[in-house]
C-alpha cells in the first residue's frame, strides 16, 4: 500500500519533505545566528541534524531540554522528516528548540551575543549604602551617591 502511495504522490512527495526540511533547518539556522551560538542544522533532503561548531560543555541539555518539550531526538543523531510530519509538527520542533536554547542562554549553560540586561532604575527602592543620596551623573543619569569625606560638597557615586 505504502509503494502505491508514493507512486501516486510522485516527485512532489520528496519535494514536499525537502522543502518542510529546509525551512526546519532555516529556522534553526536562523536562531543560532540571532543568538550567536557555535550549532547549526545542516540538512540534504529530508535529512538534517543539529550540530556543534565547537565542544559546548552541557551542550547535550539542549536535547534534554527538547525531550522534555515533547520533541524527543537523540543527541547529535541525525534526523529524518517522513510524510507523517506535518507543518505544525516541524513548527513545534522549531519552538522547542528556540525555547530550550533560550532557557539555556539565561541560565548561563550556553553563550550567547545578547547584550547583558541592565537593572531598572527606581527611584524608590531602599539606598544600598547608609547616608546615600539620589542625584544625576555627568551625563544626567540618576544614581545613588555619597559624600567625598576628601572634598566637602563633592559626592562619589556607588556603582
Amino acid at each position: 500500500a505504502s509503494l502505491l502511495y508514493m507512486k501516486e504522490q510522485g516527485p512532489a512527495l520528496q519535494e514536499r519533505l525537502n522543502s518542510l526540511t529546509k525551512y526546519l533547518a532555516a529556522e534553526l539556522n536562523a536562531t543560532c545566528e540571532k543568538e550567536g551560538l557555535p550549532l547549526y542544522a545542516p540538512s540534504f533532503g529530508s535529512l538534517w541534524k543539529i550540530k556543534f561548531k565547537e565542544e559546548l560543555p552541557y551542550g547535550e541539555l539542549l536535547f534534554t531540554l527538547m525531550r522534555d518539550k515533547g520533541i524527543h531526538i537523540w543527541d547529535l543523531f541525525p534526523c529524518f522528516l517522513t510524510d507523517a510530519h506535518t507543518q505544525e509538527d516541524v513548527d513545534k520542533i522549531i519552538v522547542a528548540f528556540r525555547e530550550s536554547v533560550d532557557e539555556l542562554i539565561e541560565s548561563g549553560f550556553f553563550p550567547s551575543n545578547r547584550p547583558a540586561a541592565k537593572e531598572e532604575f527606581n527611584p524608590f527602592m531602599e539606598a544600598p549604602f547608609p547616608g546615600a543620596r539620589l542625584g544625576r551623573d555627568k551625563d544626567g543619569n540618576p544614581g545613588w551617591f555619597i559624600s567625598d569625606t576628601s572634598n566637602p560638597g563633592k559626592y562619589l557615586q556607588v556603582k
